[in-house]
């Protein structure tokens, strides 16, 4: 492979396709060019999980605001706690489920039985006395805690500010930007201790095999071989929602394999790239300073002879005369 400058995209591809790159990428690419790409693709990632959240956020969002009064019970909010007197467990889509509770706070109400009712669907929304709460397969996404409002209010108050919250493509906006800055650095600190613990594991396949290199390569190989497990993992993310048990174990199969592979191919260029260097040795064989000395000698000694020869041959025409 020749040394050239590769864009992402087409590095993203030869790391996927061609394990011949991770030799190339060892041997001539810095470090900080590596961890560019590994930040590249945590922003692409960051943004293709967030797209799908805020999708299903915006589609529960629609289906509570159309069908507003029969989703939505009596209430007051006063000084930032709400008070229901109609408890709510129902499916108000096929996958979607209200929760509205205020006898309980969000982080009581996740201890009782009654929790567990929503938990067969893939987006819960939770309604109780300190705040609005947004689950997709049982993990909490979004969140608006009441008290933060600043503002008292009943239902017939509060449809236009929702209508306005839902609708307005500003507040669309805030909440998109709100939402990816916060997958963006969560994914960027979960997938710096994954890295980190990937390097260490290929630090001592390296051992084992008899491949040394210091630790920024085995980083560099770490970041180039969780590609395709990352790209998994987020692909399952929006198909099929967060922390599925064998989301993690494809993703860790996936990495190990990699991980083999690419040391293999780094071993093999090792290996191919010493015996090119002693065929080169074969056919241009190293000069020794004995040998030159014994040539230099040889010369001498062919000088000196050549005017013996020539006083011989004088003497050998006298004898003639």
């Amino acid at each position: 492979m020749k040394k050239e400058k590769l864009g992402f995209f087409k590095k993203m591809f030869l790391v996927l396709t061609d394990f011949r790159a991770y030799p190339f990428l060892v041997k001539h690419e810095k470090f900080r060019v590596s961890f560019l790409y590994f930040l590249t693709l945590i922003i692409f990632l960051s943004c293709a999980i967030t797209i799908s959240v805020f999708y299903h956020m915006k589609a529960v969002s629609t289906n509570i605001l159309e069908n507003y009064d029969e989703v939505i019970p009596d209430f007051s909010l006063i000084d930032g706690k709400l008070s229901v007197e109609e408890k709510k467990y129902e499916k108000i889509r096929a996958d979607v489920f209200l929760i509205v509770d205020t006898d309980y706070s969000y982080s009581e109400f996740i201890h009782t039985e009654n929790y567990q009712r929503g938990i067969l669907y893939r987006n819960v929304v939770q309604v109780h006395n300190d705040s609005i709460s947004v689950e997709i397969e049982n993990h909490l996404v979004y969140q608006i805690m009441l008290s933060e409002l600043g503002f008292d209010t009943d239902k017939v108050d509060l449809y236009p500010k929702l209508e306005n919250y839902v609708r307005s493509p500003l507040e669309g906006l805030n909440l998109f930007v709100l939402l990816y800055m916060t997958v963006f650095l969560s994914s960027l600190i979960s997938l710096l201790v994954k890295i980190v613990f990937a390097a260490a594991i290929i630090s001592i396949l390296c051992v084992v095999r008899g491949i040394y290199l210091d630790y920024k390569n085995y980083l560099k190989i770490a970041i180039y071989t969780y590609t395709l497990p990352a790209i998994v993992e987020v692909c399952a993310f929006c198909i099929v929602g967060p922390g599925k048990q064998y989301t993690e174990i494809a993703s860790f199969l996936l990495e190990y394999i990699y991980v083999v592979y690419a040391l293999r191919a780094i071993r093999l260029d090792a290996f191919i790239m010493m015996l090119g260097q002693k065929k080169s040795n074969r056919f241009h064989p190293d000069i020794s300073e004995t040998d030159i000395s014994n040539e230099n000698t040889n010369e001498e000694s062919l000088s000196e002879e050549e005017p013996k020869t020539n006083n011989q041959e004088e003497d050998d025409e006298k004898e003639e005369k």
